[in-house]
């Protein structure tokens, strides 16, 4: 019985040694919803306000400009009018260094509020 315990033990033990020498695993820090507008970063806080249908961009609501391009979502924005949730959305400037983006669902949608912050890294 002696025998098969420290075969046991060498066999886990070889195996764990084993599994140390492969390839690295890439990986993929969670970065918050953002948004670079104007050089500046917003990240979501994960509040939003919701309007009547007729403010809704696509109801001739008000807008101040849109997201055109995007980053994996486990990456931050680098350029002007760029996330890392998609494109397509629509923004207007808020207050105390905020930006509304809207964010559309089955009826209608909601104006999500993103808050300018200072960018820590893809790795947050």
């Amino acid at each position: 019985m002696k025998k098969l315990s420290a075969l046991f033990l060498a066999l886990v033990c070889f195996l764990s040694i084993a599994g140390c020498g492969g390839p690295e695993e890439e990986r993929h820090w969670a970065v918050k919803p953002t948004v670079m507008i104007d050089g500046i970063k917003y990240g979501t806080t994960g509040r939003s306000i919701t309007y009547y249908t007729w403010d809704a961009p696509q109801n001739g609501g008000y807008y101040d400009g849109e997201i055109t391009s995007t980053v994996e979502a486990h990456e931050s924005p680098t350029k002007n009018d760029q996330s890392n949730f998609g494109t397509g959305h629509k923004y207007r400037y808020g207050e105390d260094n905020t930006v509304l983006v809207f964010i559309e669902n089955e009826y209608s949608g909601n104006w999500v509020i993103y808050e300018a912050y200072e960018d820590q890294g893809e790795d947050e």
